[in-house]
């Protein structure tokens, strides 16, 4: 579970990832994960919603062990520990899960690095409905566990499929009908002034250095934030959420053809 916890060469090996703590896991099983291992302490069961946590798990059919609280300590990778940590298997995705309903639109990650950036902008991507994510390299992993407490269980909830190639996977969004909408912050249009309503695959780049020079020369369009009161920027995460739902604000006006 250490190895779990730190090593993300080892989490893509056995394809397992470690969530902690009570909401995290309520979620996961909410979403009909079931996972492989669970590791609990006694203090637990003192919580009601760890009860009725415990109560749920306990049916389905995951290994449950009850161990020391200084155990569980050692394998915590929070602060102050909710008693409870479980191992599951890795949600499978694949491209193909972006195409079967790309009017959704797509979001692409261009060397995100902070995990908690990565994780909201996977929490945004779900709440608003998008067909799934896709990781370009030198992205933060998906499943180390800061990125997963900021996707707040909605890693379950949308396909992330992560990528070796910058040029192989947009040549392959692009060819699957996707335009491509690169976040930048003083050059392009305004979001009011493009279209971002169907089958937009919406680009965020990296914190310091924006998107990278082969995503822009690729791009169908480069969209900016009208801003007041000379700020620079935004913080990639807070950005890329205002064109996620700006995207899905348009999208719900849009009439099905008949």
């Amino acid at each position: 579970m250490r190895r779990l916890n730190e090593s993300a060469t080892y989490r893509k090996e056995v394809a397992e990832f470690v969530l902690e703590g009570i909401r995290l896991i309520e979620d996961a099983i909410n979403t009909g994960a079931i996972p492989k291992e669970i590791f609990y302490t006694e203090g637990l069961l003192k919580r009601e919603t760890g009860e009725r946590l415990f109560a749920r798990l306990s049916s389905l059919g995951s290994d449950i062990f009850m161990v020391e609280d200084a155990l569980l300590e050692r394998l915590s990778d929070t602060v102050t520990s909710q008693g409870i940590i479980g191992i599951f298997e890795a949600p499978k995705a694949s491209f193909d899960d972006f195409i079967y309903s790309k009017e959704k639109g797509l979001l692409i990650l261009d060397a995100i690095q902070d995990p908690g950036n990565t994780g909201t902008l996977i929490r945004t991507a779900a709440a608003f409905d998008f067909s799934g994510i896709l990781l370009l390299p030198g992205c933060s992993d998906v499943f180390n566990p800061k990125t997963l407490r900021a996707t707040a269980g909605s890693i379950f909830r949308i396909p992330v499929v992560n990528s070796n190639s910058t040029d192989g996977a947009i040549e392959k969004v692009r060819a699957s009908g996707f335009k491509l909408v690169v976040a930048h912050s003083s050059e392009g249009k305004y979001i009011d002034e493009i279209n971002l309503g169907r089958y937009p695959a919406i680009v965020v780049g990296n914190e310091g250095h924006g998107p990278s020079k082969e995503i822009i020369e690729f791009a169908d369009e480069l969209v900016m934030l009208p801003m007041a009161n000379d700020v620079e920027s935004l913080n990639a995460a807070v950005a890329g959420s205002l064109l996620i739902y700006e995207s899905f604000r348009r999208r719900r006006k849009i009439k099905p053809c008949k």
